[in-house]
């Protein structure tokens, strides 16, 4: 019977499953170890975490008592052994009816590493410290609560305050890191996200745990998701999620306008025929995202494509022309472009400098002014200029027309010029000496990868090198 009381009452002094006694050393051995300012010769310290009641009869003494010390404060101390965090203690007072009864009141004390202090904020249930008497006692009747702040430390010590003419005694000492339901279950939830990689190492493969770990959050009450600390690791994970969802869409929408591009014809083989396939790539193109149109290799395609449409429908209007651009140079202080056309022109009629498009690194380029080069006597070269130098020191440069921006000496308006490169003063002087001369000519025809095709006929012959000699001392 005595055994299968022990039994009994040790399984009611553990707290949850989640909660194991930091005090408890049923062998006596090392750590945690129990030491107490004085013992009474027929008890032992140890028997106070050893995890067992003693009850009066047959049984041997298991108790701690400072009987016959004269003292009136008495403590008994625990050792962890390490840092150890705990906020809760429970201690069951022995009351033999005689000399050892329950404190007059009991403190709970902790090491800093220097000296004792006071736990912050100690609520003791009941207030004052009782326990019934040895033979009728049990782990119920005899349990004190004390909770307090938080603490983390090597040690702890209760200081009782003996009652007057009495020893103190302990049967047990439990010591916890005491949590509520909802600290349990927000503690769970920490330990959830926790196992989430960081946002930068998220993968695709990671989102049913991020969904299922979301879920779990949703699902606390409003207190345990106010006890989580860490929520923003898991809205860091969902964040990119979302970013590699939003960049497959991306991908997925560009491959298909690629795709869709792909399927036009190239610029010399465009028929008014295909306007409408045409027309339906630029507004898919229009309705992407601007990420997704960053992720479009192939818009060229699409605009020379267009410009063909232009050149063809224009051809149909009387008083159009179409007009070769011979040559397309930029000036050394980066703020000129002189166009050289294979037509005649009305220098009479005003150009209109905003139908002259000018892309300098895939950047729009608005063009000042735009007039006739009174220094060519063939009345042949159009002079566009910048208000700053925006072709320094640049090499990708590019330029086109919309009809009507400038009018031939036969009183024809010319018709759309398709985008085509302009050949920079960077991109001419090879030598980088700072002037365009005939030695950058000789470099030039010494490398094919240097040749430049000036007049875009597809090929580098007598015409391109007439019209390059002809840049020679241009700054």
């Amino acid at each position: 019977m005595a055994i299968l009381l022990s039994v009994v009452f040790a399984s009611n002094l553990v707290n949850a499953a989640s909660e194991p006694n930091l005090a408890l050393n049923p062998s006596q051995t090392g750590y945690p170890e129990a030491t107490a300012s004085y013992t009474c010769g027929c008890d032992n310290v140890w028997s106070a975490v050893n995890g067992t009641f003693y009850f009066k009869g047959n049984e041997p003494r298991d108790r701690w008592t400072s009987y016959y010390t004269g003292s009136e404060t008495d403590w008994l101390a625990i050792d962890f052994g390490s840092p150890t965090t705990f906020n809760q203690a429970k201690l069951y007072f022995y009351n033999d009816g005689g000399g050892v009864i329950p404190p007059a009141s009991y403190l709970v004390q902790y090491w800093n590493g220097n000296s004792w202090v006071e736990a912050a904020n100690q609520i003791k249930t009941p207030e004052t410290p009782t326990a019934a008497v040895d033979n009728v006692a049990t782990p119920e009747n005899t349990l004190n609560i004390v909770n307090f702040d938080t603490v983390t430390s090597t040690k702890l010590r209760i200081v009782f305050t003996n009652t007057s003419g009495y020893a103190t005694g302990l049967v047990e000492l439990e010591v916890f890191l005491h949590q509520s339901a909802d600290q349990i279950a927000a503690s769970a939830m920490i330990a959830q996200i926790e196992q989430l990689p960081i946002q930068g190492a998220v993968l695709l493969t990671d989102k049913p745990a991020i969904v299922a770990t979301r879920t779990a959050f949703d699902n606390l009450t409003v207190n345990q998701k106010n006890l989580v600390t860490n929520l923003s690791k898991l809205t860091a994970a969902e964040a990119a999620i979302a970013a590699l969802e939003a960049a497959v869409a991306d991908q997925i929408a560009a491959f298909a306008m690629i795709a869709q591009i792909e399927q036009l014809p190239i610029q010399g083989a465009v028929v008014l025929t295909d306007k409408p396939a045409i027309i339906a790539a630029r507004t898919a193109y229009t309705n992407l995202t601007v990420s997704q149109k960053n992720l479009v290799t192939n818009l060229s395609k699409l605009t020379a494509a267009e410009a063909a449409i232009v050149t063809l429908e224009t051809a149909l209007i009387p008083g159009v022309k179409n007009v070769g651009v011979l040559s397309a140079f930029g000036n050394a202080e980066g703020n000129t472009i002189k166009l050289k056309l294979s037509s005649v022109l009305d220098v009479t009629y005003s150009m209109q400098a905003d139908k002259f498009q000018v892309i300098v690194n895939a950047a729009p380029i608005p063009v000042t002014h735009a007039v006739y080069d009174s220094t060519d006597p063939s009345h042949q070269t159009i002079q566009l200029t910048f208000s700053s130098p925006v072709l320094l020191n640049e090499t990708l440069v590019t330029f086109s027309s919309h009809s009507g921006a400038f009018k031939t000496s036969n009183n024809e308006f010319n018709n759309a010029i398709p985008s085509r490169p302009v050949i920079t003063f960077k991109a001419f002087d090879l030598t980088l000496d700072n002037q365009i001369g005939v030695d950058d000519i000789v470099r030039m025809m010494s490398s094919p990868a240097m040749q430049i095709d000036v007049n875009q006929d597809g090929i580098f012959n007598r015409e391109d090198l007439f019209m390059l000699l002809s840049q020679i001392s241009v700054r």
